[in-house]
């Protein structure tokens, strides 16, 4: 099916490719509560995803980062830095844009790849 709608217009594939990709990050690191609340309406779409990787100063390489992800004591985080070119970022596709940001953050009971893939 992908591969069909990818072929008819990729331009708007991209849409439930984004959301799919943002669920999986929801999916692998979020708490039950967030699991809960997200996943369902991603999964109907009602609600759409995205992914906010690039920054002005190092373009698709991930490596350069400077977003950071500070844990706060409610469980939240506090997120600093920017971001550009956020790809489904704006529509009227869905009553609900999910925006799951790339972020580096010194939390050591997260492993590796937890530490740059903050929601």
């Amino acid at each position: 099916m992908e591969e069909m709608s990818c072929a008819a217009n990729l331009s708007l594939s991209m849409y439930p490719g984004l959301t799919v990709g943002a669920m999986n990050l929801i999916a692998a690191h979020a708490n039950e509560q967030l699991q809960q609340t997200y996943l369902p309406n991603m999964v109907s779409g009602q609600w759409s995803g995205t992914m906010c990787l690039t920054e002005p100063q190092c373009g698709t390489d991930l490596g350069m980062i400077r977003t950071k992800a500070e844990p706060q004591d409610d469980g939240s985080y506090a997120i600093t830095g920017n971001k550009i070119w956020i790809t489904s970022g704006e529509h009227d596709l869905a009553e609900n844009i999910i925006h799951s940001s790339y972020a580096v953050t010194n939390n050591l009971s997260c492993s590796n790849d937890a530490r740059r893939a903050v929601m």
